[in-house]
């Protein structure tokens, strides 16, 4: 089926590349995939829930826009996104596109390129989503030292958004006996990858003695009579690659339960909150309720024109009760707006992680609070 989509002026040798190339995507997704699957996902309901509904929308797509914001400022390789529906299934325009970053790297490397896909996998409780996907051509010469040097940079990358970076951890998936399902797996894989050398490692996120799989990196050296050639300072070579897999689905379900605490709070780190800040009414001791909403939807509407994601909602529940609920959410700050604010125009800025308020003035809204959000 690969090869009928391909246009028929390609030569045999394009067209085994171009098969080799898309059963390395395949190989490393179903490895992550297959390996979550045996660690049981994470069985927790609010988690569940929470990615299944619209705040889990929103944090996966932040996520997504981090994965790319971290491949695109990447100073040791210039990356090339594309975009496809299927995973595993060459697009009309793949080759061309494959051949059009070739032409642009003027066959140099090393070069990446970022994958953006759908699983199609059919397999029994696999989960929807998408795929993202790093690939990585590097000189031979050069591509065990990069390829752990990458690693290195992936797993410092999770820890940022982890409560206790110590949990994200690096599983080598090479001989590994006591992940012998995967390595099963591993090795059927490899055999049709005609003679190329694999080495995988997982990162992972360490709960409750169950090591949940975020992200899978293999590194892959071609086979020299199917492989894509391209030129480095030392002339024509067979470049190996390096290539990263992540399940935005399981990625998120695993850093949803590593910031879950005793309480069942997301301690969401807020790049990944959905909403970075709430506005919440005070109505204790106001004589006039509508001044304070007015305000509140005022403050809303400024900070979304800065585009700062911000919720703003009326609802009866008490004030204690819509901070537990915004701890709940994840949200990591709190705007309240009390009686004084009509009359000062100072409100107060709640930090989720540490319950402690500070003053603000209206007026220094929205600078204040974008610098905050970059720090």
């Amino acid at each position: 089926k690969l090869l009928l989509m391909l246009n028929q002026k390609f030569s045999q040798t394009k067209k085994t590349m171009l098969k080799i190339f898309l059963q390395m995507l395949q190989i490393n997704h179903r490895l992550y995939h297959t390996t979550y699957k045996r660690n049981n996902l994470f069985k927790n309901d609010k988690i569940i829930d929470y990615i299944s509904g619209p705040m889990g929308a929103k944090f996966q797509e932040n996520l997504k826009q981090q994965w790319i914001n971290f491949c695109m400022s990447n100073q040791d390789y210039g990356f090339f996104t594309l975009v496809n529906n299927n995973l595993g299934y060459l697009s009309k325009d793949l080759s061309q596109n494959l051949n059009e970053i070739k032409h642009l790297c003027n066959s140099q490397v090393p070069f990446g390129i970022n994958f953006i896909n759908r699983q199609d996998f059919k397999e029994k409780d696999s989960a929807e989503g998408l795929i993202l996907q790093s690939l990585i051509f590097i000189s031979p010469i050069d591509s065990q030292h990069m390829y752990f040097q990458w690693l290195r940079q992936r797993k410092i990358w999770w820890s940022k958004f982890s409560v206790s970076p110590g949990h994200i951890l690096i599983k080598d998936l090479d001989g590994n006996e006591g992940d012998q399902y995967s390595n099963n797996c591993y090795l059927h894989h490899m055999n049709e990858l005609v003679g190329a050398t694999v080495h995988n490692a997982n990162i992972i996120v360490k709960i409750d003695k169950q090591d949940l799989p975020i992200e899978t990196v293999g590194l892959y050296e071609q086979n020299t009579k199917t492989g894509m050639y391209m030129e480095s300072n030392i002339g024509r070579i067979l470049p190996h690659v390096i290539i990263s897999s992540v399940c935005l689905k399981y990625a998120c379900t695993g850093i949803l339960a590593e910031c879950l605490d005793e309480n069942e709070n997301l301690i969401m780190h807020h790049n990944l909150a959905p909403f970075q800040y709430r506005i919440i009414c005070d109505y204790s001791d106001v004589e006039d309720i509508n001044e304070l909403k007015d305000l509140g939807q005022y403050i809303c509407c400024l900070l979304r024109k800065s585009l700062i994601p911000t919720l703003y909602i009326n609802n009866n529940l008490s004030f204690s009760d819509i901070i537990k609920q915004s701890d709940k959410m994840g949200i990591p700050y709190c705007l309240i707006l009390r009686a004084n604010s009509l009359k000062t125009g100072f409100m107060h800025l709640r930090n989720r992680d540490t319950t402690l308020e500070e003053q603000i003035h209206i007026s220094d809204i929205p600078k204040y609070l974008e610098k905050l959000c970059k720090k």
